[in-house]
């Protein structure tokens, strides 16, 4: 794509990731030979347990849910704002189970160097994530109005990554 990345300080750049969060991003895993990216819109980052930590939400019922439970790392790349409005909306309506969201999208995956999960060849930021934690929602611990969001009773797994690499792409 003819891009430079360069490196920076996750938690420099934290609070620009967390506004750009919610108009989506890309979180993407391999596990084995399995390779998929899905649309997020929730997350934070911050320092837990004396690390830079990225904290992504997964349903259990989603395929990625399925290859973080057996990945060691996990990639969270933000396009730069404005663009990749159809790849998100692709990425967050169909499971990687049944197409290849990739080639469906042209999306390239980028060696991402400290872990085995790729980061995505696009303009924006980029974090590279070792899994520390896999933590279930525990429905009898959550607050009553939260339940809202689990209607259906699809809870997410959250899962906190140690940010290995931060690095913004230009181009």
């Amino acid at each position: 794509m003819g891009t430079k990345l360069k490196s920076v300080d996750p938690v420099a750049v934290a609070s620009e990731a967390l506004d750009l969060l919610p108009k989506g991003a890309f979180l993407t895993v391999r596990s084995g030979n399995h390779l998929n990216t899905m649309t997020i819109g929730w997350g934070t980052v911050g320092v837990i347990w004396s690390r830079p930590v990225f904290v992504v939400a997964v349903r259990n019922s989603r395929y990625t849910f399925r290859l973080l439970e057996r990945a060691p790392d996990f990639a969270v790349s933000i396009p730069q704002e404005g663009l990749c409005k159809q790849e998100l909306a692709f990425c967050g309506s169909r499971s990687g189970k049944e197409v290849d969201k990739f080639a469906e999208c042209g999306l390239t995956p980028r060696d991402a160097g400290t872990i085995q999960s790729p980061l995505l060849d696009l303009p924006g930021l980029h974090f590279a994530c070792t899994v520390l934690l896999r933590a279930p929602t525990s429905p009898e611990l959550m607050s009553p109005n939260l339940m809202d969001f689990y209607a259906g009773h699809d809870y997410h797994t959250f899962y906190f990554g140690e940010i290995a690499a931060t690095v913004r792409q230009t181009g």
